[in-house]
């Protein structure tokens, strides 16, 4: 009885997300991870994987098939489009306002 009271009290500290935030964070973070990936960057952790794993059950889901979704959108794009500095660079811009949504998000749960 004590055990599942402070699991599910430890659980309660975990930020929730609708379905437009979870869109609005993930989009951003699977684009740079997947260009960054297809152009050969030199990371091994990205945000967008770590924003997936924080999550569970539908808001999961829901990342997972984001990722999926620009993953292959990504790939399919010929590198020399995909790779530009512009591209880049305006990417990075739309991850760090991501970023900074997620984190605003983790602190007000």
């Amino acid at each position: 009885m004590i055990l599942g009271f402070l699991i599910a009290a430890g659980c309660s500290h975990a930020p929730t997300y609708d379905d437009g935030q979870i869109e609005a964070i993930m989009r951003p973070l699977a684009y740079e991870q997947e260009i960054d990936r297809k152009c050969e960057a030199r990371q091994s952790v990205f945000d967008a994987d770590l924003f997936v794993s924080s999550l569970s059950g539908q808001s999961a889901a829901r990342a997972s098939e984001i990722l999926s979704s620009v993953s292959m959108e990504v790939a399919e794009g010929e590198a020399e489009y995909v790779c530009t500095v512009e591209l880049y660079f305006s990417t990075q811009q739309r991850a760090n306002d991501a970023r900074a949504m997620w984190k605003a998000l983790k602190g007000n749960s």
